[in-house]
């Protein structure tokens, strides 16, 4: 031990230096080192990039301006897997490998795998222009992406792996028996990825290190993330009565009142939230009009692009000759929005000018039957999409119009005013994910996500007898007094 203040030498025991009297710390105050993170099992799609013709390329460029080009490209490589929400673990040469769903998984990491695959392909060919132009040179990469169970570090920061098992070598074999340009993927990914892939078979391949052959698809594109598209709901669905007639009557008290209403539907992953939603609207499709949309973590999309999306289903078509007489109002409001939040969902110049539009254009719509716009996934709304949903669902926001923002209990559902607060205003109340008093269900609707994390219902059976079976995971209250069923 030495002293901290003269770093004289000193006996493990002593408690203050014999040369400048420093006290010193003892053996019980040194604190206990912290045990190592624990490695822990889980999904994650694992995804390796690696240039074609490289060693012809170091026999064509100078050591300084291939290692500028390598710099280049590992950059903008890295750019397209961190924007999608994935780490990159280690660079190898000059191959990437790329791990979504370390440290936090998600619902959607493979089909994020994907559209990093996409993207680092569009983001060379913008790299490639650039060193045609400057050192007549292309780069080509291919890339395989696999998704399975691993062994991952909980600490992204170590000097380890991340991950480790059979997953990552089939990804790195994937890759090694791709063409150039080309993207192979895992059947796993493939079914993780949901029914918006393209994708065509290439025929069982054998892998190195592997006894049995493995399936291997070329990927050819990947559509929008429509939250219609990205769930199954063929189990059956059963009960929850209760969450029901809170949709109704919130549809009920925004027709009635003839304004703008709130609905937020709270819950945890995977506890049904979208497939309640989704129930209500096809049981009520004679009764309204509706348009869905989808908030997203990553990817470009503008700021408004879910509230945009959720629009235009309810806009008339450009071909179509109006029934009535022109509404001059109304066509400039939709010349407005067609220059802004309809084009690509970035907000107008003036916010004021656009949600003054927003409400001609709602209002029009809401004419002949009302309107119920469904935000899916909020707790990852932007604040600028927050505030302008508050602003639609105040006083001045059109009628007959009820908009559902179902998300997390984490992020704009939990803290956002358009979840929680000034219920008395529009008509605004929610529904909330809840154990406990719940309406009894003899059966558990399955789990949402993607059909790679599907689950089958579990009989729910009383604990004890005479006591209540065990509650579903999903319960309706209503914020507004006495409006809740069976109050």
């Amino acid at each position: 031990m030495t002293c901290p203040s003269c770093r004289q030498e000193l006996p493990s025991t002593a408690r203050f230096c014999s040369s400048c009297g420093t006290p010193c710390a003892g053996p019980a105050a040194v604190a206990a080192p912290e045990p190592p993170p624990e490695d822990e099992r889980k999904p994650v799609t694992v995804l390796f990039c690696d240039l074609v013709g490289s060693t012809a390329l170091s026999g064509v460029l100078d050591p300084e301006t291939l290692r500028t080009v390598t710099l280049r490209y590992f950059e903008a490589m890295s750019a397209q897997i961190v924007a999608r929400g994935g780490t990159p673990e280690k660079f190898i040469g000059d191959a990437v490998m790329a791990v979504f769903g370390v440290p936090v998984v998600r619902e959607d990491d493979a089909r994020r795998a994907l559209a990093a695959a996409l993207g680092m392909r569009r983001a060379l060919d913008a790299l490639n222009e650039e060193l045609e132009a400057s050192l007549g040179i292309r780069l080509t990469t291919r890339v395989g992406v696999n998704t399975g169970q691993v062994v991952a570090g909980s600490d992204a920061t170590a000097r380890q792996a991340l991950v480790s098992g059979e997953v990552v070598n089939i990804a790195a074999r994937l890759e090694q028996n791709a063409g150039p340009g080309e993207i192979l993927i895992g059947p796993q990914t493939l079914l993780a990825a949901g029914p918006t892939v393209t994708a065509e078979a290439t025929g069982p391949l054998q892998l190195k290190g592997k006894r049995e052959s493995v399936e291997a698809y070329r990927l050819l594109a990947l559509g929008a993330d429509d939250p219609e598209l990205l769930r199954r709901f063929d189990a059956p669905f059963v009960g929850r009565t209760t969450e029901l007639d809170s949709l109704d009557i919130a549809l009920a008290k925004t027709v009635r009142g003839d304004r703008s209403g709130l609905l937020g539907v709270t819950g945890e992953a995977g506890i049904g939230k979208t497939r309640l939603v989704r129930e209500w609207l096809t049981r009520r499709t004679d009764a309204l009009v509706y348009g869905a949309g989808r908030c997203r973590t990553y990817g470009d999309h503008g700021t408004l692009a879910p509230l945009a999306d959720a629009v235009r289903p309810l806009l008339p078509h450009p071909d179509d000759v109006p029934a009535g007489p022109r509404d001059p109002a109304a066509e400039d409001a939709m010349a407005l929005l067609s220059g802004g939040l309809l084009r690509d969902g970035t907000p107008n110049a003036s916010f004021e000018d656009m949600c003054a539009a927003l409400t001609v254009v709602l209002k029009r719509a809401a004419l002949a039957r009302p309107v119920v716009l469904v935000l899916d996934d909020w707790h990852a709304a932007a604040p600028l999409l927050v505030r302008t949903v508050d602003r639609l669902t105040g006083g001045a926001g059109p009628g007959r119009v009820l908009v559902i923002c179902a998300g997390r209990p984490e992020g704009r559902t939990a803290r956002g005013r358009t979840a929680r607060g000034r219920t008395a205003r529009g008509g605004r109340h929610r529904v909330c994910g809840e154990e406990a008093g719940a309406p009894p269900a003899h059966r558990s609707p399955p789990r949402g996500g993607g059909p790679a994390r599907r689950r089958s219902g579990t009989a729910r059976r009383p604990s004890r007898p005479g006591r209540r079976p065990a509650p579903g995971p999903l319960r309706g209250q209503s914020a507004l007094p006495g409006t809740a069923p069976g109050r």
